[in-house]
């Protein structure tokens, strides 16, 4: 078994279900609890995709100077405040604040997290990629899922906080895989010197 792999995967899943946890959620808290007009969650979505499509643009030439672990650390970190400020938006202003750091934060994570899972794959790219997309779609599933059950039982902010938590779990994976890169490296060494 590669943990390394499973653990990178396992990051990726618990990012996306976040992510996707507040994405569901933004849109009724906007209008239902937040009191925003009707176009606030259109606007919110149109600041996010803008910031993301930039950010997954430029961060190939970030990669130049940082490892795919530390823009998935700053994902990770951004995401951490991104989600109390998007739970307490009250005016327009912090919308907009908070759709640009969701989009900072996810361009990032769509812009290396593939690199990240398939520098664990020790020459089986296929099943890498295909970890990482059934973690991806997985991760949505949960977080769609969970913005129902949370917001039913409690509110669509509660949801949005919630995503707080997962966030941690996806940091915490994160760490605990940094400890597979020394076995991936080595394996690698070995594969050009043998």
């Amino acid at each position: 078994i590669n943990k390394g792999l499973w653990l990178a995967a396992g990051a990726c899943l618990f990012i996306a279900a976040a992510h996707i946890l507040t994405s569901a959620a933004l849109p009724l808290f906007f209008t239902q609890e937040a009191g925003l007009p009707t176009y606030a969650p259109g606007l919110a979505f149109a600041i996010k995709c803008l910031v993301e499509v930039s950010v997954i643009l430029l961060i190939p030439y970030a990669m130049q100077r940082y490892s795919s672990r530390t823009a998935l650390y700053a994902a990770t970190l951004i995401a951490m405040p991104t989600f109390y400020i998007l739970s307490q938006v009250e005016s327009l202003p912090q919308l907009v604040l908070g759709a640009a750091l969701e989009g900072l934060y996810y361009g990032i994570f769509a812009g290396v997290s593939i690199t990240f899972v398939q520098s664990f794959a020790n020459g089986r790219l296929g099943r890498a990629t295909s970890l990482y997309m059934n973690s991806l779609f997985l991760g949505g599933m949960i977080g769609n899922v969970s913005m129902g059950l949370i917001a039913s039982a409690y509110s669509y902010q509660t949801a949005i906080q919630f995503s707080f938590v997962i966030i941690v779990i996806a940091l915490v994976v994160l760490v605990a895989s940094r400890r597979n890169d020394r076995v991936v490296s080595n394996s690698m060494e070995q594969q050009t010197h043998p």
